[in-house]
């Protein structure tokens, strides 16, 4: 809903514009779209790719580390269930 699936976030209310600045599918979408439906070229979608590059770069070590943690805290406390 954030990440402008629906409606372009630009006629979103700002609360919500400001979420969708921070979610990759937002700028994934905004390509797809571009590429898709105007035909843009690979480089005039520059402004999509590297907000994706930012996020991804960051986004994805901090959920890696978050999981880890968390997988150690459930191993700690016995609420890690295991089927199999």
């Amino acid at each position: 809903m954030f990440s402008g699936v629906y409606y372009e976030i630009d006629v979103l209310p700002y609360w919500t514009q400001v979420v969708a600045r921070f979610s990759p599918a937002t700028y994934a979408l905004r390509g797809m779209r571009a590429a898709i439906l105007e035909e843009q070229p690979f480089l005039s979608l520059w402004n999509q790719i590297w907000p994706l590059i930012l996020l991804g770069a960051a986004l994805l070590p901090m959920g890696m580390i978050t999981f880890g943690r968390m997988e150690i805290w459930a191993k700690t406390k016995g609420v890690l269930k295991r089927s199999g």
